[in-house]
């Protein structure tokens, strides 16, 4: 018995309603930070392949029409509290004051372990202190962060019980060395491989700064996609469902 004309047309036009939404999304912007820019401009660096990699996979396999934008992050987090259009940051930490404004993906990094980073003779004194909050609290020492950086939440409540506030510097890796080498500030939170990256950029020997973890520092945190309330929560648990397994670490603050 063949199926009538009419009725294999309205069965038609509802299977293309149904794929219509897939095909007519319109891409959703994805931030990445400035500072993970390659030097020329045209790709990314630090942990952003291992991220793109990976948020990339699960776009595709999720069907989820993106277009990547460079953005500084503090402009990103205003949007994202502003929740004027429907956006998402690669990479950004889990904070509760982020999680009130949008929403998390799963994680999709693990990040690198991170260190204190200066010259040797402050090094040498932050060990002698018995643990990783009392270094990081050491008034005699003037700490350098990153405006509108989070480097976890246990380092956060740290940073700001200090009894001396830490020296704010905008986010990015450019200006953190050359303040260091002119006493602007003592030490700074970082990993081992951006040292690396800075010094080999920045030309300073590998003799002018160190790292050290002392005991009891933070389990590195993980990375995240962070969506504006504007992006539906359906998206994100589309992109959930597809992420891959978490592999082991990632690189430097967000």
């Amino acid at each position: 018995m063949h199926t009538p004309l009419p009725r294999l047309g309205a069965l038609l036009a509802l299977l293309l309603a149904m794929r219509a939404p897939a095909w007519a999304e319109a891409p959703v912007p994805v931030h990445v930070l400035e500072s993970m820019r390659a030097p020329d401009g045209q790709g990314a660096v630090l942990n952003g392949p291992l991220l793109l990699q990976r948020a990339r996979q699960a776009f595709d396999a999720a069907g989820l029409s993106v277009r990547l934008e460079f953005m500084p992050l503090r402009r990103s987090l205003h949007e994202l509290q502003a929740n004027r259009t429907a956006f998402c940051l690669l990479g950004a930490f889990y904070t509760p004051e982020r999680a009130g404004f949008g929403r998390y993906s799963k994680a999709l990094v693990r990040e690198e372990q991170q260190v204190l980073i200066g010259p040797p003779a402050v090094m040498a004194q932050l060990a002698e202190r018995p643990d990783a909050q009392a270094a990081l609290q050491d008034s005699r020492f003037e700490l350098l962060s990153f405006e509108g950086v989070s480097y976890g939440p246990e380092l956060d409540r740290w940073i700001a019980g200090r009894a001396r506030p830490a020296q704010l510097v905008s986010a990015g890796t450019a200006r953190a060395l050359p303040m260091l080498a002119r006493g602007r500030a003592d030490f700074m939170i970082s990993t081992r491989s951006e040292l690396a990256l800075m010094l080999q950029r920045q030309g300073y020997g590998p003799g002018e700064f160190t790292a050290l973890q002392p005991p009891g520092m933070p389990e590195p945190p993980s990375r995240h996609l962070l969506c504006s309330l504007k992006v539906e929560p359906a998206w994100v648990a589309r992109f959930d469902a597809a992420l891959p397994e978490l592999p082991l670490q990632g690189a430097a603050p967000n």
